[in-house]
């Protein structure tokens, strides 16, 4: 599981767990069991197929070492790769900023050099917008959407966490990140979609 954890006494933190290539079953003609009648479903000779472009994973904001919320999805394998390449260009400072919010979005991450209004554009006052944080700092903003925990439509709001991590914290989160991705290998060809 990858976490990105408080840097100053680790009591918050947002974890983003991969879990399995997305998989789903279908008949012998490659079609979706959801899309057969109750008695096409009895006599199909059923099987598994697995997407080679979304990866079921969990989100979860942490308070205290208690998951205090969270969602489980599919994340698309490109989202994944810029959200592992756009941390590492914070690590490696060619980027001050980071806000990503997957396809399917059923969470956001927001990391920032500097204090910028974390929480929505429309926040007019905050003690120290516009300023850098110390150097090698950076402000996390993580949130979870209400819809998609709940599996229903996205809304947009959710509960979230603010914390501060080092340049060494977002290091370890993004190779915890390539590290499952790579555990995961691909799903075997014969049972890829079509």
């Amino acid at each position: 599981m990858a976490e990105l954890r408080d840097s100053e006494d680790g009591r918050l933190a947002f974890s983003l767990r991969l879990l399995e290539w997305e998989s789903y079953e279908v008949d012998e003609r490659e079609r979706l069991v959801s899309q057969l009648s109750p008695q096409e479903r009895e006599s199909a000779k059923l099987m598994v197929k697995y997407s080679n472009e979304w990866i079921e994973y969990k989100a979860s904001i942490v308070c205290l070492g208690e998951n205090l919320f969270h969602v489980e999805g599919s994340l698309y394998l490109p989202d994944l790769e810029e959200l592992v390449g756009s941390l590492a260009e914070l690590v490696d400072g060619r980027k001050k900023k980071l806000d990503f919010e997957p396809i399917e979005p059923d969470f956001r991450l927001f990391i920032s050099r500097e204090v910028d209004g974390w929480v929505d554009k429309s926040v007019l006052y905050h003690p120290l917008k516009g300023e850098e944080i110390e150097e090698g700092v950076f402000e996390v903003y993580a949130e979870i959407d209400l819809g998609g925990a709940k599996r229903q439509p996205y809304t947009g709001t959710g509960p979230g966490v603010r914390f501060l991590v080092s340049k060494d914290d977002i290091g370890r989160f993004s190779a915890e990140l390539e590290r499952e991705r790579e555990e995961l290998g691909r799903p075997p060809e014969e049972l890829i979609e079509n």
